[in-house]
């Protein structure tokens, strides 16, 4: 049996024949292992690349930059505000950003839009601070740069403080500190007491050297002895010297630092 089995089986194979099988067995893993490890290198790569990506934010996000970030603030189906500035860096629940345009809008009457170089927004408080070069124009034609501004979206009020010296230097070109205003006040009546006085249908005038600026309301009152500062209140109607108005719920003149503040509301 023996005998028969040796003379029916083949030949045994050669050892190159013998290399070659395991040769090409092999190949294969060899050819699955580098395609794993390019693999993995690629994806090393992608991850750095991710890694080193600038981070953003969505507002509200505690910490990130955003580039051309903006938010629209509505109340009910109203819009409030539409908000939108080049760059904005979130820092806790604070949008800091660069070249802000702001523009809010009543229900009745011209939207306001201010414009800064910069500014802060405040997302839980809902309210924006202006920096830099600001500039208040409305759909009614108004448009006057000012010295600070901020905006209060919850209480929809804007506030501005115009700075006259600077004004009647732009009108007259004069050196700012030789405009030293003149102030009249004139009313239906008054009443002076040891502290203050007060006024009913007040109109207060600034004037200096060809410029004037007038601020009218329903009430006012000026501290004393000396009226260092003088508050015009309901109802206030603010005319610069181009003849320009603005409506405004108060008016706050210094005239020691011949500065306005006027605030405005756009319920």
């Amino acid at each position: 049996m023996e005998a028969l089995l040796r003379r029916t089986r083949g030949p045994e194979p050669s050892g190159a024949v013998e290399r070659r099988v395991v040769d090409a067995v092999r190949r294969p893993r060899r050819t699955s292992r580098i395609l794993a490890a390019a693999a993995i290198v690629l994806f090393a790569l992608v991850l750095a690349a991710v890694l080193r990506t600038e981070p953003t934010a969505t507002p509200g996000g505690s910490k990130g930059r955003i580039r051309y970030w903006g938010q629209v603030v509505s109340e009910g189906n109203q819009v409030v505000a539409a908000l939108s500035a080049d760059e904005a860096v979130m820092v806790d629940g604070t949008a800091k950003v660069r070249v802000l345009t702001a523009k809010l809008f009543p229900s009745k009457g011209p939207a306001v839009t201010i414009r800064a170089e910069s500014g802060r927004f405040d997302l839980k408080g809902s309210r924006i601070v202006f920096d830099g070069i600001v500039r208040i124009t409305r759909d009614d034609g108004f448009d006057a740069e000012v010295s600070a501004a901020t905006a209060d979206l919850r209480e929809k009020t804007w506030t501005a403080t115009f700075d006259l010296a600077a004004r009647y230097a732009k009108t007259t070109n004069q050196k700012p500190e030789t405009c030293q205003p003149k102030t009249e006040i004139s009313a239906k009546s008054g009443v002076s007491s040891e502290e203050e006085m007060t006024f009913e249908q007040p109109t207060l005038t600034l004037s200096c050297a060809g410029w004037t600026f007038r601020a009218a309301g329903r009430s006012g009152r000026a501290n004393r002895p000396d009226p260092a500062v003088w508050r015009i209140v309901d109802g206030v109607v603010a005319t610069f010297e181009d003849g320009r108005k603005v409506e405004a719920a108060e008016a706050v003149v210094t005239p020691a630092d011949r500065t306005v503040r006027l605030t405005a509301t756009f319920k």
